[in-house]
């Protein structure tokens, strides 16, 4: 297969989930939500912290209302995040999932 016939083939897998998603109102605000949400953080380091952030809040109630908690679940987690993950890029994420109301006490 060729890079011609590589990206034919995305343009044909792009163009039906277009078609798909025209049909599910539904996907609109969440893909819409989701967007909005990531503006600022699309590097991978960024989307990891904010799913990793977020994962801790929907496991942990106080995490989703104490950012101090939130930061120390993710410390806890692994060496690895520990390391990577600063604290003020942290509490910024958190800050940042909260102002986009990701983080509620009900765990939504």
């Amino acid at each position: 297969m060729g890079y011609s016939s590589f990206y034919n083939d995305l343009n044909v897998l792009d163009e039906e989930a277009q078609a798909f998603l025209l049909d599910c109102e539904e996907s609109h605000s969440h893909l819409e939500r989701v967007s909005n949400l990531i503006v600022g953080f699309e590097t991978p380091y960024g989307m990891e912290m904010l799913a990793t952030v977020h994962w801790v809040a929907k496991e942990d109630p106080q995490a989703a209302i104490d950012c101090d908690r939130a930061i120390e679940l993710v410390q806890e987690w692994s060496e690895r995040k520990r390391n990577i993950f600063k604290v003020s890029h942290l509490r910024t994420a958190w800050n940042h999932l909260h102002k986009h109301n990701w983080l509620t006490a009900t765990n939504t």
